[in-house]
């Protein structure tokens, strides 16, 4: 992949912070390459003092928490963790159809869901930001998105040139480095 698309990416972003006039940005961190990146291009467009990783553990592994920790340490990021695990517990409280456990599982899994992107979007809303987001379309393939009081903006003239692939993004992130 030619670094022109990485520098398309970058010239969308300023052009749509300079539309909607903000300048911070909220990016969640999941624990893989595409949070790590979303942080990164903030911090190359908008300077990392301008910032705000959020960190969101649920039933999550030690090393999910210690390695979005060390990643805004490492890279002098502010950073909150937002604990979710009381929350989300008591709504599963809430007894659901336990005859189907492939329901149940996708219940879990949007209940989850909504609350880290409630989450992330009050944070911003607080913080006057936009969020960087990298969204997973299939399998390995990501589109970059900002999303602004709740509303996610895309790249303007949507084609395959303006998607990453998993490879892409590891790429994209040492270019960064």
């Amino acid at each position: 992949m030619e670094n022109k698309v990485y520098d398309n990416i970058i010239d969308w972003i300023e052009k749509v912070s300079k539309s909607i006039e903000k300048s911070k940005v909220t990016v969640y961190l999941n624990g893989e390459i595409d949070g790590y990146l979303a942080s990164k291009l903030a911090c190359k467009i908008f300077g990392k003092e301008n910032v705000l990783n959020v960190i969101i553990p649920c039933y999550s592994s030690e090393d999910y928490i210690v390695e979005s920790t060390s990643f805004s340490k490492d890279n002098e990021i502010m950073f909150n963790i937002i604990g979710i695990k009381h929350i989300y517990d008591s709504i599963m409280e809430k007894d659901i159809d336990d005859d189907n456990d492939e329901l149940e599982e996708n219940f879990k899994i949007e209940i989850l869901n909504y609350i880290r992107n409630s989450i992330i979007e009050s944070t911003a809303i607080k913080n006057k930001s936009m969020i960087f987001n990298f969204k997973k379309i299939s399998y390995d393939l990501y589109q970059f998105q900002i999303i602004f009081k709740n509303k996610y903006i895309g790249f303007d003239n949507l084609n395959y040139s303006q998607f990453l692939e998993d490879r892409d993004l590891e790429k994209f992130y040492k270019i960064l480095q």
